[in-house]
């Protein structure tokens, strides 16, 4: 299916194909669960009336994540990525971005592949550490892996980024992220036990 999305006030356009396999999804406004990170009120919310925390990406409008309609892996792919300026010729300084956009807990996990590497994006919260920039998600960040080196690099770097989901104690203090430097194709493959949900974006520079 083609994309072709304008992005005001810098009246960019971002253009695509995308394809999606497996369990259905459909679109769905942020925070797409109560006890989800991205798009919440703050760190540590229920859902509203929380009273402590840092407000994470809210007021997003739209529905920018796709989420699970039921149990299941699904996978999204998104290719022939092309970004263009108000010229219409190709734009410089972006990178795309994929994002956990519900709570990946026991028995889940979600993963992103590009045709250039993926760098975990550290939220930037207070308690990020470089060893965990992630908050309690992705078992405070030590089930985060990655595979698919890139042939040659060094530092090793990599095409895919894993999280493999823990239940915590309590609601999470973090989420996945990650980026690639404009890349062609971007994907993500996730499995909900319950639910799951990701959402895609543009770094602009």
């Amino acid at each position: 299916m083609f994309g072709n999305v304008g992005l005001p006030p810098w009246r960019i356009d971002l253009v695509f194909l995308h394809r999606i396999t497996g369990q259905t999804i459909y679109p769905k406004a942020l925070p797409t669960w109560s006890n989800a990170f991205l798009g919440n009120a703050c760190t540590g919310s229920t859902g509203g009336g929380c009273t402590d925390g840092t407000p994470f990406y809210t007021g997003i409008a739209g529905e920018p994540a796709l989420y699970q309609t039921g149990a299941g892996t699904t996978t999204v792919n998104i290719t022939k990525i092309s970004v263009l300026n108000p010229q219409g010729l190709p734009a410089t300084g972006w990178e795309a971005v994929g994002v956990d956009a519900e709570s990946t807990d026991n028995n889940e996990w979600i993963s992103f592949t590009a045709n250039e590497p993926v760098t975990i994006l550290p939220n930037g919260e207070s308690i990020d550490t470089p060893t965990d920039p992630v908050g309690n998600a992705c078992n405070s960040g030590a089930d985060l892996t990655y595979s698919n080196p890139v042939p040659l690099s060094s530092p090793t770097t990599y095409y895919t980024v894993t999280c493999d989901g823990v239940t915590t104690s309590t609601v999470k203090t973090g989420t996945p992220m990650v980026y690639a430097v404009t890349p062609t194709t971007f994907s993500s493959s996730f499995y909900g036990d319950s639910l799951e949900a990701m959402a895609f974006g543009l770094l602009l520079s």
